[in-house]
């Protein structure tokens, strides 16, 4: 690895040799016969020679020359580079393995390398590359071509030999090459001008070259003339044309046809053909070779051509006019009466922004012109401004985003506000906003580019107004509840919950378990939302009823009122059944129903409340003497009226309870009591229904009594016999 060292020399000198100057710059030197050393055998040495005349990249060029590397192969470094550059003919570079052209961002170096760097990707062999912009690294990408062996037939150039080298550029084909002792060895393919000088066509060229810590004597030598004529030539009748054939090992060139030309064995002579014409030189080339070359000098005359007319637009606020013509390498000058030239006037193009009448001359080395001229005229309608918008701020929307566009790229934006809020950048195509108001955006390109648009922005953000349903509780009149919401707006979506499945888009929601449930309403229109919250309670319990024991169904007792039972309620409501008894009356829904018959007896009992319902059952019983038997009867024959409450009455009586009051085994009784002339002392009422004298004379009665009986389904019959009645 070379250690690569800064040493720059500020000597800098004109040299003058066969009118050709040279541009010295560190170490580089002159030694004569057109010779300059670049380094010589020492550490850190930097040196460049640069060429008076600029190479035009527009034409095509040969360059031939002799290199020498030096004489040192193992401690030999660093090598040459052929430069093609825009930084001037003071340029110098980086040492070592630089080669005193690293560093040229701008340029274009072909390097002819004598030392293995590995951190530039460098072969072991010495090596032809081509790079770009002061790059000497192979695999950056500024690596346009190589690196190749040097020398076709060995890998050591540093041989104590002068090389040559040949270096061809073709112009149209945008091709350059590279021959070492005119053998070929490279090419790479490269728009330079365009590529790398941006446009620029005339540069500097030359040779550079560096030692590090290993050192060789490194120089060119140059021959007169070194640049050789085109393979074509151009000319304007009646002129004349200097070609030059390029460098001879022997001096001696034979030109033909000799006829036009001033000397026909020089390098350079001076041509002045009437038509167009071919002229073949034949020479010993460097490398001792004989070579014949032609060069063809086309005569024409000079025409030049542009638009006759160029249109500016806000798509296009700059005309560039470009000039075409059958010559190369003119002189151009632009002139206006009523326009604006922007720029250099001088170029074969011309840019300009305003209208007018433009007139460009040409000249070929002043030998042949031609002009022409072309109209320039404006029409900015292309210009279009658009926005993109909703102008109706909703709960859906509740900012809005303006997108404003234009037909040209590059306008600019302004957006300001009347009534309304701007809050973010106002100055790019897009605003978002989120108030009403008016908005207006302001489009701007260039004095003649302009245009503004206003938005009216208003809002429907009203948040609906919800009623909700006023039954909250659940019951057993009913047990699905369902909760109603009614909206002050017309369109509107529904969303029930929690935990409600599928809900339904409907202004109700049924439901069957207490608990909170919500639902929200949104106004389809608008997107507005509102929700209405609902808490559903229960009550669902139902009565309860504590019975009492009913007496039993008899003869003595044939009616049963079922009243024996108490609800824990203070009303309620029933509903009586039975499937085997017998309900009086044609109202089951009475509290306390009368019955006159055993069986069960159903009865719903209803809460009036919550209208749950507790069914429950009583079973009335059956006496044993439900089936009375008249028979059984006895009828007193004598009636006592002392009131000493024995035998103060007459009536039936059973013997085993004299006690008892019988009168309820008969559904009719009508008792009669006669005296002895038939008349009649006594009538049964059912306030009365038995003979209780008080007031008769002792003696002896006749009695009749007719009746029907309540039991044994209604018998009938008729008793009579006769009664004493005593004090």
């Amino acid at each position: 690895m070379k250690k690569i060292v800064f040493l720059l020399f500020a000597l800098t000198w004109t040299t003058t040799v066969y009118c050709q100057v040279y541009f010295l710059n560190g170490n580089a030197q002159a030694i004569g016969n057109d010779c300059y050393q670049l380094t010589s055998s020492a550490g850190n040495q930097n040196g460049t020679v640069w060429y008076g005349n600029m190479i035009n990249l527009v034409e095509d060029f040969d360059i031939t020359f002799k290199m020498y590397l030096g004489n040192q192969d193992v401690n030999g470094a660093d090598g040459i580079c052929f430069v093609l550059q825009n930084i001037g003919t003071s340029a110098i570079g980086v040492s070592g393995g630089g080669m005193g052209y690293q560093s040229f961002t701008t340029s274009l170096g072909i390097e002819f390398d004598t030392w293995q760097n590995t951190d530039s990707s460098d072969p072991t062999y010495d090596h032809i590359a081509i790079e770009k912009n002061g790059v000497v690294n192979h695999a950056a990408p500024e690596s346009i071509g190589g690196p190749v062996q040097m020398d076709a037939n060995d890998v050591n150039t540093e041989d104590n030999t002068d090389h040559v080298v040949e270096i061809k550029w073709d112009a149209s084909a945008h091709i350059i090459q590279v021959y070492f002792d005119c053998i070929f060895r490279l090419e790479a393919t490269i728009d330079i001008a365009n590529e790398i000088f941006n446009g620029q066509s005339y540069v500097n060229w030359g040779f550079t070259a560096a030692t590090g810590g290993a050192v060789n004597t490194q120089r060119v030598c140059l021959q007169p003339d070194i640049l050789a004529s085109a393979s074509d030539v151009q000319a304007c009748p009646g002129t004349s044309v200097q070609i030059n054939a390029g460098p001879n090992l022997t001096g001696v060139y034979n030109w033909s046809p000799a006829a036009t030309l001033s000397d026909p064995t020089i390098v350079n002579p001076i041509a002045s053909p009437d038509t167009t014409t071919t002229y073949s030189v034949t020479f010993t080339n460097l490398c001792g070779a004989v070579q014949t070359t032609t060069i063809t000098i086309h005569v024409e005359p000079l025409v030049i051509d542009i638009p006759a007319t160029a249109l500016l637009q806000c798509a296009d606020t700059l005309a560039t006019i470009n000039t075409t013509s059958n010559f190369t390498s003119l002189h151009y000058n632009w002139t206006t009466v009523d326009g604006t030239i922007l720029g250099t006037d001088t170029l074969s193009l011309m840019n300009t922004n305003v209208s007018g009448t433009y007139i460009v001359e040409a000249n070929y080395h002043n030998q042949c012109f031609d002009s022409d001229t072309v109209v320039v005229s404006a029409d900015y309608s292309d210009f279009v401004l658009s926005v993109n918008y909703d102008s109706l701020l909703t709960c859906y929307d509740p900012t809005l985003t303006f997108v404003a566009s234009s037909t040209i790229n590059g306008t600019q934006y302004a957006w300001t506000t009347s009534g309304g809020q701007i809050t973010g950048n106002a100055n790019l195509a897009n605003l978002t906003i989120a108030n009403i108001g008016t908005y207006t955006v302001a489009a701007y390109y260039n004095a003649n580019c302009n245009d503004t648009h206003s938005i009216v922005v208003t809002a429907d953000q009203n948040i609906p107004v919800l009623t909700p349903s006023n039954d909250n509780t659940i019951t057993c009149f009913e047990p699905t509840l369902t909760m109603v919401v009614n909206s002050n707006a017309t369109n509107m979506s529904y969303d029930w919950g929690p935990n409600i499945n599928n809900p339904p888009a409907q202004n109700n929601w049924s439901v069957t378990a207490a608990g909170n449930y919500n639902v929200t309403a949104t106004n389809t229109d608008n997107g507005c939302s509102a929700v209405q919250n609902f808490t559903i309670g229960i009550d669902t319990i139902s009565p309860i009823v504590t019975w009492g024991q009913p007496d039993s169904i008899s003869c003595l007792h044939p009616i049963e009122t079922l009243d024996m039972y108490t609800v824990n309620l203070p009303s309620w409501n029933a509903n009586w059944t039975t499937t085997d008894g017998s309900i009086l009356g044609i109202d089951p829904t009475v509290l306390y129903p009368d019955v006159n018959a055993s069986g069960i007896y159903f009865v719903d009992i209803q809460n009036p409340d919550n209208g749950c319902i507790l069914t429950t059952q009583v079973f009335v019983p059956e006496n044993d003497n439900i089936h009375f038997d008249v028979s059984q009867l006895s009828f007193p024959n004598i009636v006592t009226m002392n009131n000493d409450n024995i035998n103060d009455e007459w009536r039936p009586f059973l013997p085993d309870d004299p006690s008892q009051d019988v009168r309820a085994y008969f559904s009719t009784y009508d008792l009669k009591v006669y005296n002895r002339w038939g008349g009649l002392m006594f009538d049964s009422t059912d306030a009365t229904p038995y003979f209780k004298p008080s007031d008769l004379s002792e003696g002896t009665y006749y009695y009749i009594l007719t009746y029907i009986t309540t039991c044994n389904q209604g018998s009938e019959g008729q008793v009579d016999g006769f009664v004493s009645v005593n004090r």
